[in-house]
């Protein structure tokens, strides 16, 4: 049976969007209305055949894009955003690759290969919310988005995506899949959560004070999900964060965006 968990309240994307800065709003929303139109190639009831041509027709955007020249209306208000806050148009095209990573259901055998999956989000989604990115916001990306898949664990996992390094040979997916995990295998994602906290608030708190203007939006993601993965590790293995605590979630954005305005970072990150 698929694993039915109905988000009660605003994602993190959303909560972003409403707390960043209001000269930030544009681009964020722009970047993800087309992170939401990619997302739509992995919908369980679409042809395997049309997502493949629709993620050609979007890496071929995303080219155009970068020239200048892109003809969807999302790539366009991006474009728009961009140079009207005089940033240099994104390169989006690693967000095309990690979906067809997706659709493929790759397995993982190394962190080392997750890693490199994570990075193309990281490189393309994240490194765009402040320009230019540094190495450190790349890495921050990386982690941000591995606690991301493991909060929505079970519906990957029923799709047969595994976000963890599984091993060479692999382990058995079947123990990984079940809903909810045994205890050992939540034991496992707890141990990676309590390691993914810890690197969020190592590379969130390196930013000076003279980075928070221009990092604003991230480091509220940052928070966002350094909240997840403390919170989830303690729900497993039912995976209830996020979506009985909307009204307490949307307070921690504001209360972080208003530190964030002050030139402080969250407490979260300190």
């Amino acid at each position: 049976m698929t694993p039915q968990l109905h988000e009660a309240g605003a994602t993190s994307r959303e909560l972003v969007l409403r707390f960043s800065p209001p000269a930030d709003r544009p681009r964020l929303q722009a970047l993800f209305d087309i992170e939401h139109e990619i997302a739509t190639s992995l919908r369980p009831d679409l042809d395997h055949n049309v997502a493949h041509t629709r993620l050609e027709w979007w890496s071929e955007e995303f080219l155009r894009l970068r020239q200048a020249s892109p003809r969807h209306p999302s790539t366009r208000a991006l474009a728009e955003a961009s140079l009207t806050a005089g940033l240099s148009l994104p390169d989006l095209r690693g967000l095309a690759e990690a979906t067809r990573i997706d659709l493929a259901t790759v397995a993982f055998l190394t962190q080392a290969e997750l890693d490199d999956y994570l990075a193309l989000w990281a490189d393309s989604v994240f490194a765009s919310l402040g320009q230019p990115a540094s190495d450190r916001a790349r890495a921050l990306g990386r982690v941000i988005r591995e606690i991301e898949l493991l909060a929505d664990w079970p519906q990957h996992a029923h799709r047969g995506r595994l976000y963890r390094a599984l091993g060479d040979p692999p382990e058995a997916h079947e123990p990984w899949v079940r809903h909810p995990l045994g205890e050992l295998e939540s034991r496992h994602l707890r141990a990676r959560l309590t390691e993914l906290a810890a690197e969020v608030r190592t590379l969130a708190g390196a930013c000076s004070v003279d980075e928070l203007p221009t990092r604003a939006p991230a480091l509220l993601w940052a928070t966002l999900a350094h909240d997840t993965a403390v919170r989830l590790r303690s729900r497993l293995p039912d995976f209830s964060i996020t979506r009985f605590e909307p009204l307490s979630r949307t307070i921690r954005a504001w209360r972080a965006a208003v530190t964030l305005s002050r030139g402080r970072l969250p407490s979260a990150l300190r």
